[in-house]
């Protein structure tokens, strides 16, 4: 994507590439039967780095304390995630063989927290991809709890320490997901620490989905770069209520409608949220409309609402010192469009119907929302498309697009033109 490419010799598979990654099953810990039919330890797993490293945004939450309702945060989304591509481009290091191997790599190193975070992210990408795909957990059924003796990895400071859990059939799992240098197996700190986790977090049953890294394979034969799947002594936890599924998916949407930009919903579901959150019932209601800046954008048979931006223009915007610097960047941007440079425009939006649920407090009908699981790449660009009905869409502008007239007129506001 322009803005944006991977400058490691090490690494010359693309982001968007589908890879084969190994799916292993702990010899010591093995899942539960039903949950081992599902998960197919064994059957490589076919999954993007980018499909993984897009996960990472649910650690994103736009607060837009200055009031500016009409602020658009997708240009701050898409640098995030850029970031991340940076870090996995430019720390790891990748081989495009049949089956696919990650290793660090050692030759641009600052510190083993900088690898490590983006390692991390991955690792949790690529499970909720996993369940996702295959235990058929929904989007919005993965949430974060709250973990005493857990230390953040992250970039973005959630509000207190929060790990991972999910949602399978109508129970509450804890879901651990770490990356790791490639083992046989669960080693004895690991299954100590997370035998900790369970007893400080209250779930009985913990799903692990470690990412295990390195080239080549172990003695035994098995492939170092694999997802590996345990279970360790999990017991069956109590269900969860209809209430419980309200509230772990008004927290989800939270953050996707925080992300696009969308504040008449984001302060709605905050209100949801706190009532929620104080036992309280919450009855209020908002008209499902949109504001002028939502943006519409149909696929499929579907129709999505939400923001986007171009990234030339985002360029024209740049702030300068002096009117030089001004005037020269005037120029590049002046070049680029005669040259037919228009830059890429970048679309992030939800699926309309879930606006209208959230607008009626149906937390039933959101919970239960189903969309499909896409991912479309093109020379142009890239689509994809989440369970929980969010839509991505990068591509490079081109005069048919239907942005492109208004990306022109934004340019003539930018050049003053």
């Amino acid at each position: 994507m322009e803005d944006y490419s991977v400058a490691n010799d090490g690494y010359p598979v693309s982001f968007t590439t589908p890879l084969e990654i190994d799916v292993t099953e702990d010899p010591k810990f093995r899942l539960k039967v039903a949950v081992r039919a599902e998960l197919k330890p064994g059957t490589p797993f076919q999954v993007s780095l980018d499909e993984a490293i897009q996960c990472a945004e649910r650690h994103m939450f736009i607060q837009n304390k200055d009031g500016t309702k009409d602020e658009n945060p997708t240009p701050t989304v898409r640098d995030w995630v850029n970031i991340l591509r940076w870090e996995m481009g430019t720390y790891w290091a990748t081989t495009p063989t049949k089956h696919y191997h990650l290793r660090s790599d050692n030759v641009i190193h600052f510190t083993h927290e900088h690898y490590r975070r983006s390692g991390e992210l991955l690792a949790e990408g690529l499970a909720i991809r996993l369940l996702e795909e295959r235990l058929k957990i929904k989007r919005q059924h993965f949430y974060f709890y709250r973990s005493g003796d857990v230390r953040p990895d992250f970039a973005v400071n959630l509000k207190g320490k929060r790990k991972l859990a999910t949602i399978l059939g109508n129970q509450r799992i804890g879901l651990e997901c770490r990356s790791r240098k490639g083992q046989d197996s669960l080693n004895k700190k690991d299954t100590k620490d997370i035998e900790k986790k369970k007893k400080k977090s209250g779930f009985t049953y913990v799903l692990i989905a470690y990412c295990f890294y390195g080239k080549g394979k172990h003695r035994s034969g098995t492939l170092r770069t694999r997802i590996h799947l345990a279970d360790p002594n999990g017991d069956d936890t109590l269900p969860v209520t209809e209430d419980d599924l309200g509230a772990i998916a008004v927290q989800h949407y939270l953050g996707v409608v925080s992300r696009i930009g969308l504040w008449k919903f984001r302060d709605h579901l905050l209100k949801a949220g706190r009532a929620y959150s104080r036992m309280q019932r919450f009855a209020d209601t908002i008209p499902d409309d949109m504001p002028g800046y939502a943006s519409k954008l149909p696929h499929g048979d579907r129709e999505y609402r939400g923001r986007w931006f171009s990234s030339l223009v985002r360029f024209a915007f740049s702030p300068c010192r002096t009117a030089a610097e001004k005037q020269n960047l005037q120029a590049i941007v002046r070049h680029r469009w005669e040259q037919r440079d228009y830059g890429t425009i970048y679309y992030m939006g939800l699926d309309r119907s879930v606006f209208s649920m959230i607008a009626r407090n149906d937390w039933h009908s959101l919970s239960g929302f189903s969309g499909q699981t896409v991912s479309e790449t093109s020379e142009n660009g890239f689509t994809a498309l989440g369970s929980d009905g969010v839509i991505r869409h990068e591509f490079r502008l081109h005069p048919d697009s239907e942005w492109f007239d208004q990306v022109r007129r934004q340019l003539s506001t930018a050049l003053g033109s």
